[in-house]
């Protein structure tokens, strides 16, 4: 969030506004990863629905900003968990990779410790095998038997882009990894340790190390080549698991199994919270959108626009529970209406194969030939003369020229001959900032 402030000179603080600093935030050339901005660092918190609950509105229910020289997971931190003080427990908290990549002290650890349970998007670097625990492999937040197949731990997540078969494909990877994870039997108690146990003591894979899972069916996944010298993971019964070892990765649901996927999927509500955040036409939080300076200003600005915000998310609300309300005891369904139809050429535009025209507004009207196609008790009109053309303003030089077609009467001919407009139909935000629910972003660029 930038600040109305010019930023200071190089080498000194001399500005308007001497608690904003420079920040990086992502930038949305091409080729370009991230560029710096003189400002704050804005995050607030969004309510979801539950994994399986019905749909909420989606209100922005707590904000903070700080300076470019803090750290805003740090400072949302306090915030989120002071919220089960009041009354709101933190259920699911969806994050993001950014924010999922600061240390356990920092972010995963207070969060667990007020309640929630972290449904987040992993670094790259902290995906994959990452270490042992007794034997075990410590990968994306779980462990892991030494047996397990390298590919299997090394699988990413889904790409945006993937078909059905890639989807299916990945799903059944996911699913022959969790047979391989180390099943929990205990829950964390006051110090946070727990106690887990191997896959194979737990009927889910057969291993030559634990003779009674050899008499299960060969549908589970076997062990060829167990370790030489079995470590303790493969010997003991159990093993008990410290705090420190996944505190950062853990999370609710395997990663990155389909589970986790479609709950993942919810955070796409903040990036509906900042497009009404950030839309011009009801407000704006580009730079000059107030001109004070300073946090609290800032601040106390930035909480006026999302309780107005929230007041336009709330009417919205009633008005479509009315309006289903009202449908439902008609016997109709709720309504649910599809996007228009869009041309794969010029996606900011309805395709017009197959969207109907609009009704012209000529006086003359032209009424289908069959009946049942439009009005009934319809007549055919009489052919109506054509209008002479205008001769073109560039004609065509005369010899050896390709015959042109005729153009269809109802099309209009390309203005070629005149200025053309230079208005943007599409919008690209930049200056994003990543956040724990959503992404705060600047002004459109």
């Amino acid at each position: 969030m930038e600040t109305f402030s010019r930023p200071p000179a190089r080498g000194t603080r001399d500005c308007a506004d001497p608690e904003a600093s420079w920040g990086h935030r992502s930038g949305g050339g091409p080729g370009q990863d991230s560029e710096l901005f003189f400002g704050y660092y804005a995050s607030a918190a969004t309510m979801m629905r539950d994994e399986h609950g019905p749909a909420v509105p989606e209100l922005a229910r707590r904000m903070t900003a700080c300076s470019c020289r803090q750290d805003p997971a740090r400072a949302l931190v306090p915030v989120l968990t002071a919220m089960p003080g009041h009354g709101i427990p933190l259920g699911d908290i969806l994050s993001d990779s950014g924010y999922a990549h600061r240390d356990a002290g920092a972010w995963a650890i207070p969060m667990r410790a007020g309640g929630g349970q972290l449904v987040q998007d992993l670094h790259p670097n902290d995906r994959g095998p990452r270490g042992t625990h007794h034997g075990a492999i410590i990968a994306n937040g779980n462990l892991y038997c030494p047996a397990t197949p390298r590919t299997l731990l090394e699988l990413g997540p889904l790409a945006r882009d993937a078909t059905p078969d890639q989807t299916a494909a990945h799903d059944q990877q996911t699913a022959e990894t969790a047979r391989y994870k180390l099943g929990r039997i205990t829950s964390d108690d006051a110090d946070g340790y727990h106690r887990v146990m191997c896959p194979a003591a737990t009927s889910k894979i057969r291993c030559p190390l634990r003779p009674a899972s050899m008499t299960l069916d060969r549908s589970r996944p076997e062990i060829l080549t167990p370790p030489q010298h079995p470590p303790a993971c493969c010997t003991q019964q159990t093993i008990t698991v410290p705090p420190d070892v996944t505190a950062k990765t853990r999370q609710k649901h395997d990663y990155p199994s389909r589970e986790h996927r479609k709950s993942y999927a919810r955070r796409t509500g903040a990036e509906r919270t900042f497009s009404t955040v950030k839309d011009p036409a009801t407000n704006n939080i580009a730079r000059g959108w107030t001109r004070l300076t300073g946090l609290t200003p800032m601040m106390l600005w930035l909480t006026c626009l999302l309780a107005v915000r929230n007041q336009r998310i709330l009417t919205a609300w009633d008005t479509r529970q009315a309006d289903d309300a009202r449908r439902a005891a008609a016997g109709l369904p709720p309504q649910d209406p599809a996007p228009p139809p869009q041309n794969p050429r010029q996606p900011d535009r309805r395709s017009t194969a197959i969207t109907p025209p609009p009704p012209s507004r000529g006086r003359h009207r032209h009424t289908p030939d069959h009946p049942h196609h439009g009005t009934e008790n319809t007549t055919r009109c009489p052919e109506q003369p054509r209008r002479p053309r205008n001769p073109a303003p560039n004609p065509a030089p005369t010899g050896n020229t390709r015959t042109r077609p005729d153009a269809h009467e109802n099309v209009r001919p390309k203005r070629e001959d005149k200025r053309r407009s230079n208005v943007k139909t599409l919008v690209v935000v930049r200056d994003r900032i990543e956040l724990s629910t959503f992404r705060f972003s600047g002004q459109p660029r």
